[in-house]
């Protein structure tokens, strides 16, 4: 939060409200973000119980009230700052493009993680990518776990979002439609985590489930992959 007060200072019309969903979590998170009510455009929206990082993120989606979000995880692991990695960053909100962080494009920083973190998100990095191409044929998003996304509602239906645990970035990555670029960014690996070590064999599991979903889904036509007019994907 502090990061984020310093970076609106320093870019002032930037940043239009910042919204924290507290997923029915036991400990002072309400009270900590609140201390930051006077500081910040901030909205504090709560569920009563657990429901999952992606439950929360869609209802923060679906809530927001400007087009332009950028999703960011509560323990800041990928800070705001990252925005100012995007070249051009005025230019690509105007354009609306949707733009994916990546921790292992050159140009990309991963401090604090261990070798045995960094092959596992190596190794996920890649069956995820493979699952994506698997469910819309597309390769276009290269790390599609990071949490540093900056994606625009008029781009994708929250309505159609179901995933409430894990595998949401796959989900949101097979929906959002428009131009998509990726930014090597600097990842900081914080300590304290409660998801169990055991928990990537569930997000595997529904990782896969997820991609199966939307490939049916796409072979139904009940969803569209068609891009609008100029939309070629941007990889950097």
């Amino acid at each position: 939060m502090r990061e984020i007060e310093i970076f609106t200072k320093e870019n002032p019309g930037l940043v239009g409200e910042v919204v924290v969903v507290d997923d029915g979590s036991r400990d002072n998170c309400v009270e900590r973000a609140a201390y930051f009510m006077m500081r910040l455009p901030l909205r504090i929206e709560r569920f009563v119980e657990n429901r999952g990082k992606w439950a929360a993120l869609h209802h923060g989606m679906s809530v927001a009230r400007y087009d332009a979000l950028l999703l960011l995880d509560a323990d800041g692991s990928a800070s705001i700052g990252q925005l100012e990695r995007i070249e051009g960053l005025k230019w690509v909100l105007q354009q609306k493009i949707n733009v994916f962080g990546s921790r292992f494009l050159s140009g990309a920083e991963v401090k604090g993680k261990s070798m045995l973190r960094v092959v596992v998100s190596q190794c996920y990095r890649i069956y995820a990518r493979w699952l994506r191409w698997y469910a819309t044929g597309k390769w276009d998003i290269d790390d599609l776990q990071c949490p540093f996304k900056l994606i625009y509602k008029s781009m994708i239906d929250v309505r159609k979002l179901q995933v409430e645990r894990f595998a949401g970035d796959i989900e949101v990555a097979c929906l959002l439609s428009g131009k998509k670029r990726n930014v090597p960014i600097e990842f900081v690996h914080k300590a304290g985590s409660r998801v169990k070590p055991s928990s990537v064999f569930d997000m595997a599991w529904e990782t896969f489930r997820t991609a199966r979903r939307m490939r049916r889904l796409l072979k139904g036509g009940r969803i569209s992959l068609l891009e609008p007019r100029g939309s070629e994907s941007l990889v950097d």
